[in-house]
């Protein structure tokens, strides 16, 4: 055999070899292909927001494209526009019409009455214009741009502090939408959950019979010690939660969304902690053996860190350091905090110590002290409808200062 006939024999063996392995892996993508075809490939049909009962789309496709643009975009381009008034907000509540966020500033007490008086004339001048139904949108824009440019200038002659526009939404009427329902948070070492409970009456007389639907969750990133929940910034009907890590750390949530972190300044262990809805402060006993109090307001615009060196670090260099409100050295380690609504008119801080039992001004100044006479593992005060009273094992009832009654509680191994 020649050289040439050598070489067409060893071309058309290589075509073979390359058809049938071209083959095979054509083979195997098809199967693979019909394989997954009943398993989930749309990030809309991952994400299990979309699976949702009350979730509809009219065009899952275009709900597909919107959804992998935004991801492929990047979180520093990412905008999102809502609507505030009305929608995040309620209309009323009791009866009674809420402010808007243009209402909550005319109406506070930093602006002056003339200026006020001003800006109601606008509105009865514009807002009648504003709910004309026989006047169609072209017809009303210019005269929305001419009451905004005017409502504007009256308010920037103002001059109001950034700082003040906290104070001035909590003492307004303002109240956000949430839902009515009962709510159970379980805090896990890694992972909040939030369950909704619902309540149906039993066939039989063993009454009522409730269930737990998971309505979100949220994964940890740090491990978690202890938690609170309240109407943190002063926001009326509308409950946070902050939950404590055990490296010092205290992160909080607004329902399904994570809202900032900020680390304690000097943190060794964790320690109790609650919240003060009169004063919008976070207490907590430090390692140091103190009672510590923090305002919301100053943990929302201290330095932002990942960790404890950048918060130290950024808090000598730059941004502003994170500092208690007041301390009261204890000398001793508390096992538990409480904050009841004993009066809308002043706050009780009840510490409960190794030996001793502290009740506390919102302003840290000791109301009273009771020493005990035994080593206490929890307490609980409540309101018993005339005064204050206070439940501490082994069932010792009090009555303020006064000793109302006691009970030994068998001993627990």
């Amino acid at each position: 055999m020649d050289k040439t006939a050598v070489v067409k024999v060893g071309a058309a063996a290589s075509a073979s070899v390359c058809a049938l392995f071209g083959g095979v892996v054509l083979a195997q993508y098809m199967f693979a292909k019909k394989k997954r075809a009943g398993k989930k490939t749309k990030i809309i049909e991952m994400m299990p927001e979309f699976e949702k009962n009350t979730v509809h789309m009219r065009d899952p496709e275009r709900v597909e494209q919107i959804i992998c643009g935004m991801i492929k975009g990047g979180a520093s381009k990412l905008q999102v526009i809502t609507d505030f008034d009305m929608t995040l907000s309620r209309f009323a509540v009791n009866g009674k019409r809420c402010p808007t966020c243009h209402n909550i500033i005319d109406n506070c007490k930093l602006v002056t009455e003339d200026c006020r008086t001003k800006l109601l004339e606008l509105k009865n001048t514009y807002y009648p214009i504003e709910i004309d139904p026989h006047l169609t949108m072209e017809e009303k824009y210019p005269f929305m741009v001419e009451w905004y440019f005017k409502s504007h200038t009256l308010l920037v002659e103002q001059r109001l502090q950034k700082d003040k526009l906290s104070e001035v939404v909590r003492d307004s009427d303002a109240c956000l939408r949430c839902s009515d329902l009962l709510h159970l948070a379980v805090l896990h070492p890694r992972k909040l959950s939030v369950y909704s409970i619902s309540g149906t009456a039993g066939n039989v007389e063993h009454g009522v019979q409730y269930q737990l639907k998971r309505v979100y969750e949220h994964n940890l990133q740090r491990t978690a010690c202890n938690m609170t929940y309240g109407t943190f910034g002063g926001v009326t009907d509308h409950h946070s939660m902050c939950i404590q890590s055990m490296d010092g750390m205290l992160m909080f949530f607004e329902q399904e969304s994570y809202s900032f972190g900020r680390f304690l300044p000097g943190f060794l262990l964790p320690g109790p902690l609650c919240y003060c809805s009169r004063t919008d402060t976070f207490l907590t006993v430090s390692s140091a053996r103190q009672v510590e109090s923090y305002r919301y307001e100053t943990l929302a615009v201290a330095t932002d860190a990942e960790t404890r060196q950048d918060a130290e670090q950024h808090g000598k260099t730059a941004g502003k350091r994170l500092t208690a409100d007041w301390t009261l050295v204890l000398g001793e380690q508390a096992l538990d905090l409480s904050v009841p609504s004993f009066s809308p008119s002043s706050s009780s801080i009840f510490v409960c110590g190794e030996r001793n039992l502290y009740c506390l001004k919102d302003n840290g100044h000791i109301r009273f002290m009771k020493k005990l006479e035994y080593n206490p593992s929890c307490f609980l005060p409540y309101s018993s409808g005339n005064g204050r009273a206070l439940l501490l094992p082994p069932l010792l009832l009090g009555n303020g200062t006064t000793l109302a009654a006691s009970s030994p509680t068998p001993q627990v191994m």
